[in-house]
């Protein structure tokens, strides 16, 4: 019977071939663990600068203001038109008044007044001016110049006092012969017009158009 001493542990010899084949199986195990180890991972070094700035080009898109010009015209003055009649007393500015019996010519027309009733005062009871005042009765002629019929009417006409108030025609005076109407190519008509102005009214001068557009002709009633 054998003793066996503590901590001995008793270990077969192994011979030649294993041995070998031993030495073998660990070179095997290591380059298997050394082939499955942790990957190495490379580190980049930093790129180096380039050494042409790269050019940026920011599109702007520029919005080009128009420039508002306001333009303030100055007020514009306009002279008066030639119908336009100042009658400060028998004055009508440049424009030629003509007086009782004098032809003028306007719209195609000849024209002159033949006598003025100042005041009027119709025979009939019922045809009677506002109160404050008055009518007036002027005679005309008209002579038509063109190559056309025209037509002449009463209310292309005015009287203006020295107060430049303009009086129209009135309502009146139908007793009286009547100078509207149509006058042919060298034709005239004669006949009366009544307007109805107020009592304080002097120094008339009757506007004659002879169309709603004309200058008119200007004649002096007193």
């Amino acid at each position: 019977m054998t003793t066996r001493a503590p901590g001995f542990r008793r270990t077969r010899h192994i011979g030649g071939p294993a041995v070998a084949a031993l030495v073998a199986t660990t070179l095997l195990v290591g380059c298997a663990t050394a082939a499955d180890g942790p990957a190495i991972t490379a580190i980049d070094e930093p790129a180096a600068p380039e050494t042409t700035e790269r050019a940026i080009t920011t599109e702007r898109t520029t919005t080009t203001a128009q420039p508002t010009t306001t333009t303030t015209e100055a007020p514009t003055t306009t002279a008066p038109e030639e119908d336009e009649v100042d009658t400060a007393g028998s004055s009508a500015g440049d424009q030629e008044v003509y007086a009782v019996g004098e032809w003028a010519h306007t719209s195609g027309f000849d024209v002159t007044v033949h006598q003025v009733q100042d005041p009027y005062t119709s025979p009939n009871e019922f045809d009677t001016p506002d109160p404050g005042h008055r009518y007036v009765a002027v005679e005309v002629e008209v002579r038509n110049t063109t190559d056309d019929r025209r037509t002449f009417s009463t209310f292309d006409a005015e009287v203006i006092d020295s107060m430049h108030r303009p009086w129209d025609t009135a309502l009146a005076g139908f007793e009286l012969p009547n100078v509207d109407g149509d006058v042919p190519p060298g034709g005239a008509r004669r006949g009366w017009i009544v307007f109805e102005v107020a009592e304080d009214s002097t120094d008339l001068i009757l506007r004659v158009k002879g169309s709603l557009t004309a200058t008119g002709s200007l004649f002096a009633l007193g």
